[in-house]
Order: C-alpha cells, then sequence, then structure tokens
C-alpha cells in the first residue's frame, strides 16, 4: 500500500457516493487535485470523504512463558555459545603450545 494513502495517524482516505457504493481510495496528491478540479461523483452524486476508524490498542496477550524461563531455543543457544567459547579455549591453547615448540626449536 502507498503510504500516500494514509493519514499521518496511519488511516486509510477513502471517498465514496453514498447513493451507490462507489469507492475510491484517495491519495494526498489526488485530494489536493480535487479541490482545484473538482470533487469526484459516483452516480452524478459528489462522493464524501471518509476516513477509516484508527484500530483500538489492545495490550499484547501475555506469554506462556510469563515466569521467565528460559525456552528451548534460549537454551539451545547458550548451549551452543559455551560449545563456542570451548572450542575457543582449546584453539588458543593449541596456538600457545605450538608458539612455544616454535620458540624452543628457534634457540
Amino acid at each position: 500500500m502507498n503510504n500516500q494513502s494514509l493519514d499521518s495517524d496511519g488511516r486509510k482516505r477513502l471517498l465514496r457516493c453514498e447513493h451507490c457504493g462507489a469507492s475510491l481510495v484517495s491519495f494526498l496528491s489526488d485530494l489536493l487535485r480535487y479541490t482545484r478540479e473538482g470533487w469526484p461523483k459516483g452516480c452524478n452524486q459528489t462522493m464524501g470523504l471518509f476516513v477509516e476508524e484508527p484500530l483500538p490498542f489492545v495490550e499484547p496477550a501475555p506469554s506462556s512463558n510469563s515466569t521467565n524461563r528460559p525456552t528451548p531455543v534460549i537454551i539451545e543457544a547458550q548451549t551452543l555459545l559455551e560449545q563456542a567459547k570451548d572450542g575457543a579455549e582449546e584453539v588458543v591453547a593449541q596456538i600457545e603450545k605450538s608458539q612455544e615448540l616454535l620458540n624452543s626449536s628457534v634457540v
């Protein structure tokens, strides 16, 4: 949907004929043009401008995880992170051991 068809609060502007029900979404540039050239008509009756009602604010439903227990995805991510840290420590230890071997063989 083109953002120009929405009011600043996110509601859609609509021109509608109250007699025949013909309607069209209006862009801001269209409304400005209509003020200069004349308002659109449906069945020879001038169309009215309607603006959608804003959607009511709805509180998000409480999650089933309201006790802040880690979910299986969080547990898996934490496990992978711990494994990566362990693997990194092993790599660092191997590099240090290799450097020691190189230093001892150079002397």
